[in-house]
């Protein structure tokens, strides 16, 4: 039963709310007559993907606790391991980085953890080369320069505005004449206004 541990008084003003994670819910008190209320919090916390950079701190967080779970010295990761670690997409999350750094640490052969150590999944080809690569130069594969994302952000306002450019450079907060200058140098004309 749900409310089997609920106590049937509570404390009048010396603690107005309880926390019962048996239960999920607040437990409020009125006088001596419990009131349950349903806790609705959603809480969105993004994918390990999509916070790489949060994977080393994590990283060493989970080896500081299992070099102590393993009874060894403190073990230390490898700049290459971090890369490899973070070039991972993580699908199983937090879980799966932790389980990948627990068996790193029991497979290591020194006090420091290197890319071989980690489970078979993490050295992948596409892994090893992803790793391989730049930190920064992630940040530029596939982008547009400037220039094309400013052309295809025109073309994208005057179509949402029916062409009209008055409208289209209040809503891109320029001048018309800026926008002219711009449709100009982009080479977009009326007909191509609609695209």
């Amino acid at each position: 039963r749900v409310a089997e541990n609920v106590p049937t008084t509570f404390p009048s003003a010396a603690t107005p709310f309880r926390w019962n994670p048996k239960i999920s819910c607040m437990l409020t008190t009125f006088s001596s007559t419990p009131v349950i209320s349903e806790m609705l919090v959603t809480l969105r916390v993004p994918s390990l993907r999509d916070r790489r950079s949060d994977i080393p701190l994590l990283a060493e967080r989970f080896l500081r606790s299992a070099s102590e779970n393993a009874g060894r010295d403190q073990l230390h990761f490898l700049e290459d391991t971090i890369r490899v670690l973070t070039a991972y997409d993580w699908p199983g999350n937090v879980r799966e980085l932790e389980s990948a750094v627990e068996y790193a640490a029991l497979h290591a052969r020194g006090a420091e953890i290197t890319p071989d150590d980690l489970p078979a999944r993490l050295q992948s080809e596409a892994v090893r080369n992803k790793a391989a690569r730049s930190p920064l130069s992630a940040l530029y594969d596939d982008l547009p320069l400037l220039e094309e994302l400013e052309r295809r952000y025109l073309l994208h306002v005057l179509a949402v505005v029916g062409g009209n450019r008055s409208r289209a450079a209040e809503v891109m907060g320029v001048d018309r004449r800026t926008l002219y200058r711009m449709a100009e140098r982009f080479g977009i004309r009326n007909d191509d206004e609609k695209e």
